[in-house]
């Protein structure tokens, strides 16, 4: 064909008969039209100049950049042999020769055509670009944009730019030799991501204008949370500082918002919310929760500041139930038939006092606590009065107490309390191993009398034997 495109062979039988060719002709408003523009053909059958009503009439366009498109490609001519249709040339980059061909068909007359050649005008073509081709919230892009005529740059091209959001340095430049220009572009604020749309003009003498776009994604400046805790493992109601840094890339954030919560309990000083340092910095102290098993305690702050994007971070803490450690002291620790003893109870879980544990005192023997059970107050003390039972012997009494409190594994101590009998009316006990004493020595004084006395004579024996 006329562009040098060869088909593969092909055949075919073809009736040869002795028909009157029509004649066929094609008219249009211009033989230049600009891309896209819309162009007037008509085509016009006759027979001998005699004009050919009702003819099927055909028309298609070819070239090797696309071809454009017809209103109505087929027809019928009237009955002045005309038939009438509107070509609108296509969206072209290049100049483009443009072949428009027409046929003509009717019953008892053999087919006729015609053509003929259009020149599509591009318009200026503009291919912009920025860099980087992603920028950050009020980050700034330098835009990159060439000027193209059929292919080639175009110096001196004035290039006019607006954008939907930011704002351009300067919204007008023009092309250099290379047919370049440059545009600097600051992003807007924003805490989502979104995408600018920026359109662009390229205008010139003897040129026609042409348009171009960019769509450039802008993305939030999202703040960096970072979350440790100076102990990964506590027991139930320990306490361990919880440190959120804030940043935006390698830039501490001060005065950024932190809010902390957790999944699975607990809680937080401050009801968790405070504000960063200039070192991006805030520092909390978490309370675990009772547990009664070991139990992930997931902790996560959030951190906010106009101008940024929310940042988020997240760390975990084992939680496991608290041993209760039980230490009693008894005063005084001697004491008579029915007399009154303070039985005092301190509570703690690995050194720090544990509060509102109930604890429960008992005796090996009778005898009364008052009261009979009781809570430990902040230090982890609660205090107790024994009143121990009458007896008439010396008794030894075991005194046990029980700690327990939800979240703990329950603790128990033991202590021990001297009773001593009960004085006789009128007198004292005196203990049997003083009792013994006593009388030997007696016996002894006696012996002494009477020997001075010589009421008694003691002699020895030859044999060393002893005589009174």
């Amino acid at each position: 064909d006329d562009f040098g495109v060869e088909s593969a062979n092909v055949s075919k039988v073809v009736v040869v008969q002795d028909l009157t060719p029509l004649e066929v002709s094609l008219e249009t408003d211009s033989y230049a039209v600009d891309y896209g523009e819309n162009v007037s053909v008509t085509v016009r059958v006759t027979d001998g100049g005699v004009p050919v009503g009702d003819a099927h009439v055909e028309l298609f366009s070819v070239s090797q950049r696309g071809g454009g498109s017809f209103l109505a490609s087929s027809g019928t001519t009237n009955s002045s042999g005309y038939f009438t249709t509107v070509l609108t040339a296509p969206e072209t980059t290049y100049v483009t020769h443009m072949l428009i061909v027409a046929t003509a068909s009717k019953d008892g007359y053999a087919d006729g055509s015609e053509h003929f050649y259009i020149d599509v005008i591009p318009p200026l073509v503009i291919e912009a670009n920025a860099e980087p081709s992603i920028v950050k919230s009020e980050g700034t892009a330098d835009i990159n944009v060439r000027v193209t005529y059929d292919g080639d740059p175009v110096a001196d091209v004035t290039v006019s730019a607006v954008a939907n959001n930011g704002s351009f340095a300067a919204d007008e430049a023009v092309t250099d030799a290379h047919g370049e220009c440059t545009f600097a572009f600051t992003a807007p604020l924003t805490i989502t991501s979104i995408e600018v749309t920026m359109n662009f003009t390229a205008t010139k003498e003897g040129y026609l204008p042409g348009s171009g776009q960019l769509v450039l994604p802008v993305e939030p400046k999202t703040l960096v949370v970072e979350v440790s805790v100076d102990h990964k493992s506590l027991f139930s109601e320990a306490t361990s500082n919880v440190r959120v840094h804030v940043k935006y890339e390698d830039t501490p954030i001060f005065n950024a918002t932190v809010k902390l919560s957790s999944l699975g309990g607990g809680n937080f000083s401050e009801k968790g919310k405070g504000l960063t340092n200039e070192k991006g910095e805030a520092i909390f102290v978490f309370t675990a929760p009772q547990v009664n098993e070991e139990t992930d305690i997931v902790i996560r702050a959030v951190a906010e500041k106009a101008g940024y994007a929310p940042g988020e971070g997240n760390t975990t803490i084992t939680v496991a139930p608290g041993v209760l450690e039980v230490q009693v002291k008894i005063e005084p620790s001697e004491v008579g038939s029915e007399g009154e003893a303070t039985v005092t109870v301190t509570v703690t879980c690995n050194g720090t006092a544990v509060q509102d544990v109930l604890v429960t005192p008992d005796s090996s023997s009778s005898g009364v606590f008052s009261p009979n059970s009781g809570t430990t107050n902040e230090e982890g003390t609660v205090v107790f009065t024994f009143t121990a039972p009458p007896t008439a012997e010396k008794l030894n009494i075991t005194i046990t107490v029980t700690a327990s409190k939800n979240g703990y594994t329950d603790g128990q101590a033991e202590a021990f309390l001297i009773v001593n009998p009960e004085i006789s009316p009128g007198g004292f006990v005196i203990p049997w191993e003083i009792l013994l004493v006593l009388i030997i020595v007696i016996v002894v004084v006696v012996i002494v009398v009477l020997v001075k006395l010589k009421v008694i004579t003691i002699s020895w024996g030859e044999e060393g034997e002893v005589e009174a």
